[in-house]
This record gives C-alpha cells, sequence and structure tokens, in this order.
C-alpha cells in the first residue's frame, strides 16, 4: 500500500501533505475522544454481537454460525475478549478500543486508496497541474469531511452493532 503523498516535493505537494496529515491526525482525535466518551456504553446489536464472538471463542458453532449476524465483526471482538480476558467492567471498553481500531485501519486503507486513484488519474489524465492539484485537494477535504467522519459516528465507535 502507497503511502506516499502522490505529488511529491513540490511546495504545493508539501502544503497538501500537511493538510492531510492534519486532518488524519484530528479525525484519529475525534475517534479516540468519541471512543473515550462512550467508553461503557453498548446497545442490544452490541451485546448480541459479544454473544456471537464469545460463542466463535468457545467452539460453540451452534450458536456461533447463524444467518443473522455477520462473522468477521464477532470473531474479531470474540478473539480479543478471549485472548484479554477482562473483567466485566472493561469489557465494554475494550470492544470501544477494538472499534477504534477498526476506525482507524479504515481511515488509512481509504487513504491509501485515495493516494492509489491520485496516482493513477496523475498518469492518465492531461489536466494542466494546476487544475489536477486543485482536484487532489478537493479528494483529501472531501476524505476527512464526509467518509471518515461518518465512521466515527455512534455507529462504529460508541454503539458497536
Amino acid at each position: 500500500m502507497g503511502t506516499d503523498f502522490p505529488l511529491g516535493a513540490s511546495d504545493e505537494g508539501s502544503r497538501l501533505r500537511n493538510l492531510d496529515l492534519g486532518l488524519l491526525v484530528v479525525t484519529m482525535l475525534l475517534g479516540f475522544l468519541h471512543a473515550w466518551a462512550s467508553g461503557h456504553s453498548m446497545n442490544p446489536d452490541g451485546m448480541s454481537y459479544l454473544d456471537v464472538g464469545d460463542a466463535f471463542y468457545n467452539h460453540d458453532w451452534v450458536h456461533a454460525v447463524n444467518t443473522w449476524w455477520s462473522p468477521l465483526y464477532p470473531w474479531i471482538v470474540g478473539t480479543v475478549l478471549g485472548i484479554f480476558k477482562p473483567s466485566i467492567e472493561w469489557e465494554f471498553p475494550v470492544v470501544h478500543l477494538v472499534n477504534l481500531g477498526i476506525f482507524l485501519l479504515t481511515a488509512l486503507a481509504f487513504r491509501s486508496l485515495l493516494y492509489g486513484f491520485i496516482e493513477f488519474a496523475k498518469q492518465t489524465i492531461s489536466e494542466p497541474r494546476s487544475r489536477f492539484q486543485i482536484g487532489v485537494l478537493w479528494c483529501v477535504v472531501m476524505q476527512y469531511s464526509s467518509g471518515l467522519p461518518s465512521n466515527y459516528s455512534p455507529f462504529i465507535v460508541s454503539g458497536p452493532t
């Protein structure tokens, strides 16, 4: 996965790189603060995912495999809870940390996808460099202002479902 900023070392590329890194840090801090503020809450769907995750970890396939709940998220949560064995008091905060980790990996994966798209566009589009850089700026800002904030909504970080 390419993580180098796709415009190189030009002044404009440097400013965009700094903007990108600043927005990434702000996004990560917002995700962390959101997870911290709601660390002891869980919605009913989250409780069901915890039950399915426990069933996966304990090889209780009758309760783990079903047609209602997706398997990947409970498998991840069940594995983390099974390995670290937090007390009941710390079970929800650990799940929120798992969600935060998933959020951060998603943010970095999306950033890598965006960089790949920009690199592809840079090689195939014959636009003047200034117009292309405005398009890149728009992509970077939109990444953080529309796509990633929806990931640290209560659905992902504070209300595991």
